[in-house]
């Protein structure tokens, strides 16, 4: 015999599982969460995993709620009653962006949506259906049908009202483009990570023969990627330098000047690394 299946349960996987419910839930009690004040200059944005994305004004409104960063992930935690979010990043966004943002939004919550005028397609109910086959209790079945049929329309309507759905997460979002912020800078970080392994494992490679496999690459970026490498080498010397693990400080230092210098030449090379070494010591 089958456990039956409680409401609460139900609606608490709901909320796990579903990020758009994690969202709308903190949309609605974001005054709460954070205050007045920070609620002017800040909004949720997007919920990934158990990642909270915060849309501010400008990087200072940022750093001022980084130091609040554990009460927001505890409010936060407690008006979705479980442990949803367990960190959170801020995006700044242009002013204008950001309010014209919330006035979408605030336009959407004020108009109130006629749901008998919008109409969802047989599969769509079928898909609806076989999400909640599980639940073996009628009444459970019942209300869980009703609030999904709801949100499917709702869905709708936003995707009508300047709304779009991710082409990579499926998530719905405000902005430009076909992907949500999140997934792009997912997509920027993994481009940098790559660039960044291929620069350590070829440290004499041009932006001129990078820019052949990473034709969206600007100088800029391969540059501050370059220094990001160099940087991370020289961390490790100094560590070594201090465990007094000298061959490895020097292997490592063979790479950095190679980097820095763009040349591979072992008498030059040679020349800095004892040069480093008299200057240190």
């Amino acid at each position: 015999m089958n456990k039956p299946v409680k409401l609460k349960e139900v609606i608490e996987s709901k909320i796990k599982n579903n990020v758009f419910y994690k969202l709308e839930f903190l949309k609605i009690n974001w005054v709460d969460i954070v205050g007045k004040n920070l609620a002017k200059k800040s909004f949720p944005l997007f919920v990934k995993e158990d990642v909270l994305i915060i849309g501010v004004t400008s990087s200072i409104w940022s750093q001022q709620m980084l130091f609040l960063k554990n009460q927001i992930i505890k409010n936060s935690n407690l008006k979705l009653n479980g442990e949803y979010i367990k960190n959170i990043r801020f995006k700044v966004s242009k002013y204008e962006k950001t309010i014209n943002y919330i006035e979408k939004k605030q336009k959407v919550k004020r108009e109130k949506i006629d749901f008998n005028n919008i109409s969802i397609q047989p599969f769509e109910i079928k898909q609806l259906k076989k999400a909640i086959e599980f639940i073996k209790d009628d009444d459970i079945k019942r209300h869980i049908y009703k609030v999904s049929v709801l949100n499917k329309k709702r869905e709708k309507y936003l995707l009508e009202n300047g709304y779009k759905k991710c082409e990579k997460c499926g998530e719905l979002f405000v902005g430009e483009g076909k992907i949500c912020i999140l997934c792009k800078n997912d997509i920027q970080k993994e481009n940098r990570r790559r660039i960044y392994n291929k620069i350590k494992n070829n440290l004499l490679i041009t932006y001129t023969e990078m820019k052949y496999e990473e034709k969206y690459l600007t100088k800029i970026e391969f540059e501050d990627i370059k220094n990001r490498v160099k940087d991370g080498i020289y961390r490790e010397i100094l560590i070594n330098i201090k465990e007094l693990k000298y061959k490895k400080a020097r292997d490592l230092l063979e790479k950095y000047f190679i980097l820095d210098s763009g040349t591979d030449n072992k008498r030059v090379i040679f020349e800095k690394i004892d040069m480093f070494f008299q200057s240190f010591t």
